[in-house]
């Protein structure tokens, strides 16, 4: 999987993802919002502002996939699609890297750098 990485440095475009929805589900589209079925959650300069704001659209309307850190790690995987997995911003967490995000850490109340909770 690919994954951007850092959180604080805001990429080109900001951060933002587009879903498409159906009654039962929902999936990432790198197509521009033009049907009705689709949503689009940013741009900000924080993730965590545009997780919060997909997680609870998603909650609100009983769609999986709701919690905070898997709206982060869409937005995250969704963001290095974006800028076609470019080295600058992005890397293959294949290669035995850590998954858990400062980002995901610090909302869970631990530490971003060790994962010690404070």
């Amino acid at each position: 999987m690919i994954r951007l990485y850092s959180h604080s440095s805001c990429p080109p475009g900001e951060f933002f993802i587009r879903i498409v929805f159906s009654q039962t589900d929902w999936s990432a589209s790198q197509a521009g919002c033009g049907s009705p079925n689709c949503v689009q959650f940013g741009p900000s300069p924080l993730i965590e502002e545009v997780a919060k704001d997909m997680g609870a659209f998603l909650r609100s309307n009983n769609l999986p996939r709701n919690s905070f850190a898997e709206c982060v790690q869409l937005i995250d995987t969704y963001t290095c699609e974006r800028l076609g997995n470019g080295k600058q911003w992005c890397f293959d967490t294949e290669k035995n890297y850590n998954e858990t995000t400062a980002t995901i850490l610090n909302r869970e109340g631990k530490c971003g750098g060790c994962g010690v909770k404070v």
